[in-house]
């Protein structure tokens, strides 16, 4: 029965979005038979009735679906935004006192209340949208048709370049399309228009941050946070920004925060691990990945991770465990049959960490950092000539990755192309100067060859590395 009405429902919004108020209204009334007291379908014959001018019956339907269900913002907003328009100042001022006592976010009811303010001074209205539009926007958005709620979007927009609301969405649907710079200048936009947006400034720090502008990004979670410190989204988004920029320590004092507000925030425990991981911290890492898992069993990303922290703490038998869990639940997770198999080399089931390497570059032609894999291990099992095509590939993918040309060099050195090892090891070097593995094989390389000054010196930059371990040469993900 729920599926035919969820199916009925959107049969109806379509109507009412593409403006057949009679087929809706036929759709919606079809759907109160089975659910007399079905919310959104109570509301939504309001906005329709409201349209008709039926002003009173509106009201009735509007206040009818906040009896049903008083946590749907978008209620309050219809009820209380006719009210002030039919100048019924104090209802509307009762409904606001109402809505604030049922949570309702404070940044909205402020905006009503200035809207209430000011049409009771002056007695007229202010100029917006019609509440069909709005409720067209939202339902575009929410039902990801993002070519038209761009379309109406920039129509509310131009026509009305004074209603916050309508950039907030612009700028949402933007960033969802992929275009930042134009959803960053809409999100400003509404920031500016409604200083007190908490979601606002959130999301143009969401939208800075994937244009690589961290530091604004830190600047706008950190004004939503000032107006709403039980925020939890700018916390969370914090917290990932601080870890992109090495600051792992306030990174950490973000997720937790985010936690203490939301304590089965299954993701931010999970990156809370990542960044504990990241400073060497893995039995606290361990504990935040197990807890993201008791909180969401089929937590993928979060087995995936455990599997990578409990290797670093030389528990191979349980990283195994843990990255077969990940495979188990999500079949074509190609970075947890990579991570398996670098497990499996440690663990000296060779052919069987070769097919589990081989498995993720099927699932993932173009991951690099496996193909760099399988050419460690099949460089381990002596088949030379299949690891430099291996790291050949991966290079091809992945052209600056310093590993790939780290690990063709110890390749190439094995089959005894000296030059064109010396050449791999210069290349990861040029790639990162820094990169200590990569000198000290240079120079044992330039040893060989006799060229012995310039050999102590690579080896001097690697830091003192007396021997290469093959199994350094592992990207684990």
């Amino acid at each position: 029965m729920e599926v035919v009405v969820d199916q009925i429902m959107q049969q109806a919004v379509a109507a009412h979005n593409s403006g057949n108020l009679e087929e809706a209204k036929r759709l919606y009334n079809s759907i109160l038979i089975t659910k007399p007291t079905h919310p959104h379908v109570i509301h939504n014959l309001g906005l329709i009735e409201l349209s008709a001018g039926k002003v009173e019956s509106a009201l009735q339907l509007f206040k009818a679906a906040l009896q049903e269900n008083s946590s749907i913002q978008q209620f309050w907003i219809s009820y209380i935004d006719t009210l002030i328009s039919e100048q019924q100042f104090e209802n509307a001022k009762q409904a606001i006192n109402n809505g604030e006592k049922k949570g309702v976010a404070k940044e909205i009811l402020n905006a009503l209340e200035q809207k209430l303010m000011s049409v009771k001074e002056g007695g007229v209205s202010i100029k917006e949208p019609s509440k069909v539009e709005i409720q067209k926007l939202i339902n575009h958005y929410e039902s990801a048709q993002y070519e038209d709620a761009e379309t109406l979007a920039i129509s509310i927009t131009k026509q009305f370049p004074s209603h916050q609301f309508s950039w907030k969405v612009l700028g949402a649907v933007l960033k969802q399309t992929g275009k930042l710079p134009e959803s960053l200048v809409a999100s400003q936009k509404s920031a500016q228009l409604a200083p007190q947006d908490v979601e606002a400034h959130n999301n143009m720090g969401v939208t800075l941050q994937e244009m690589g502008r961290l530091e604004g990004a830190e600047v706008s979670y950190r004004k939503a946070i000032a107006l709403k410190p039980n925020f939890i989204d700018p916390h969370y988004n914090l917290g990932a920004m601080l870890k992109e920029l090495g600051r792992f320590e306030d990174a950490v004092a973000s997720y937790r925060e985010a936690i203490r507000l939301k304590p089965d925030y299954a993701e931010a425990h999970n990156n809370l691990g990542n960044t504990l991981k990241e400073m060497g911290r893995f039995e606290d890492s361990e504990v935040s990945y197990r807890q993201a898992i008791a909180l969401k069993l089929n937590f993928v990303e979060a087995h995936n991770n455990l599997g990578n922290a409990l290797k670093e703490m030389g528990r191979l038998k349980d990283a195994e465990a843990s990255y077969r869990q990940a495979i188990t639940l999500k079949s074509d997770f190609a970075e947890a049959y990579s991570n398996l198999g670098i497990m499996l080399k440690e663990l000296g089931k060779l052919e069987e960490a070769e097919a589990s390497l081989r498995q993720a570059t099927t699932l993932k032609p173009d991951y690099a950092e496996a193909h760099s894999n399988l050419g460690v291990m099949l460089q381990e099992m002596g088949r030379l000539k299949d690891a430099e095509a291996s790291c050949r590939k991966a290079i091809a993918l992945k052209t600056d990755y310093a590993d790939a040309h780290n690990n063709l060099g110890n390749a190439l050195k094995e089959m005894g192309r000296l030059k064109d090892a010396e050449a791999s090891y210069r290349k990861a070097i040029a790639l990162k100067t820094d990169y200590d593995e990569a000198h000290n094989n240079l120079g044992k390389l330039l040893m060989k060859i006799g060229q012995h000054r310039e050999a102590l010196n690579e080896q001097m930059l690697g830091s003192g590395f007396i021997s290469f371990k093959l199994k350094d040469g592992f990207s684990i993900l």
